[in-house]
C-alpha cells in the first residue's frame, strides 16, 4: 500500500513538474504573439499589424490611414530592396521586459521581443517588438 501511494504521490509530482515545463514565460509568449502578427506580412497581409496594434481603437482615422499607408510601403521596401521576406522566426536572443511610464502617468510593462527576418537575398535582419499585455492578450506597443 506504501509503494501504491508513493507511486501516485511521484506520478502527481511528474505531472505536475511536465505541465510546469510546458508553459510558456511571459517573454515567449510575447515572442509568439509577436511572430504571428508578423506572418501577416508573409500571408499577404500586412493590415495585420494594424489590427494587433494596442492603441489602433484611440486613433483618429487620418492617423489609422497613415499607419495603413506606413505598413504597405514597408512591405514595398522589403519587396524593392531584398526581392521579398522569405521568413520570420523569434531570434535565438530572449525577450526582455521593462517598465515604462505611460501617457496618463501610470506604469506599463512592454516586453521587447526579437524576431529574425530572412530575405529573399539570403540576407537577415533582427528586429525588435515592443509588446503589450492588455485584456489577456499580448498587442504590438
Amino acid at each position: 500500500m506504501k509503494r501504491l501511494i508513493a507511486f501516485i504521490i511521484g506520478l502527481m509530482a511528474l505531472t505536475c513538474w511536465v505541465s510546469c515545463s510546458n508553459k510558456l514565460s511571459p517573454e515567449e509568449q510575447a515572442a509568439q504573439a509577436a511572430l504571428s502578427y508578423y506572418n501577416r506580412i508573409l500571408e499577404g497581409f500586412p493590415d495585420g499589424l494594424q489590427a494587433a496594434k494596442a492603441d489602433d481603437g484611440d486613433l483618429p482615422d487620418d492617423y489609422r490611414k497613415q499607419r495603413h499607408l506606413t505598413y504597405h510601403q514597408f512591405v514595398n521596401d522589403i519587396q524593392r530592396q531584398h526581392g521579398g521576406l522569405q521568413s520570420i522566426s523569434i531570434s535565438p536572443n530572449v525577450a526582455r521586459r521593462d517598465s515604462i511610464k505611460a501617457k496618463d502617468g501610470q506604469w506599463q510593462h512592454v516586453t521587447y521581443a526579437f524576431l529574425l527576418f530572412t530575405f529573399r537575398d539570403s540576407t537577415q535582419e533582427e528586429i525588435v517588438v515592443p509588446m503589450v499585455h492588455q485584456n489577456g492578450e499580448w498587442l504590438l506597443k
